[in-house]
Parts: structure tokens; C-alpha cells; sequence
């Protein structure tokens, strides 16, 4: 069999019941931003009064993401209580946001 044949017969096209998943880290692990970072997370601060997270969020479901998980450490309560006001946990949203935090970090 040919490389050809071989790509051809591996391709798999994509169904509509596949869901297409991404992960954003909303951590920085870095100090560029200190002392802005200390107190509120770089994801949430605003660019033309809007959090980045937002921008996220919103470019990856215009781009068909189905399934969004948001990975933090650091002022987890704060990125929570955002995205639970935010649009895209509504049960009409059409993307699933879930936040994975991490019980390790100080």
C-alpha cells in the first residue's frame, strides 16, 4: 500500500457529534504584572473595559468550541464569581464552561 493509501485511509473526517474541547490556563505563573496580579487575576484584567477571560471565552465559542475548561490556582473564588455572572454558564449558552482548579497551589 502507497503513503497515499495509507492517508487516505487514515483521514477521518469529522462527525457533527464530535465536540471540539479546548483548555485555557487562566494562571500567569509569572510576576510581569506584579503588583496588578497580586490582589485580581491577569485573566480578568480589563482590556477596553472588558476581563480577558471574555475575549477568550468568546473567540473560542465563535469558533465552535463546544466544550471550554477554564484551569486556575491563584484568586480562583474571584475568576469563578466572574464567569458564574457571565453569559456563558447560562443554560441557553451554546458552550459547556467548567473551572478546574488546583488544591496544591498555596
Amino acid at each position: 500500500m502507497s503513503s497515499k493509501e495509507k492517508e487516505k485511509k487514515n483521514t477521518k473526517k469529522w462527525s457533527s457529534e464530535d465536540v471540539v474541547q479546548a483548555v485555557v490556563i487562566a494562571d500567569s505563573f509569572n510576576f510581569c504584572f506584579l503588583p496588578i496580579t497580586a490582589e485580581k487575576p491577569r485573566a480578568l484584567l480589563p482590556l477596553v473595559n472588558r476581563p480577558l477571560i471574555d475575549y477568550t471565552v468568546e473567540f473560542l465559542a465563535v469558533s465552535g468550541v463546544k466544550e471550554i475548561y477554564v484551569y486556575c490556582c491563584a484568586h480562583v473564588d474571584q475568576l469563578r464569581a466572574h464567569l458564574d455572572k457571565s453569559r456563558w454558564t447560562q443554560k441557553s449558552s451554546s458552550v459547556k464552561l467548567s473551572i478546574i482548579t488546583s488544591k496544591d497551589f498555596p
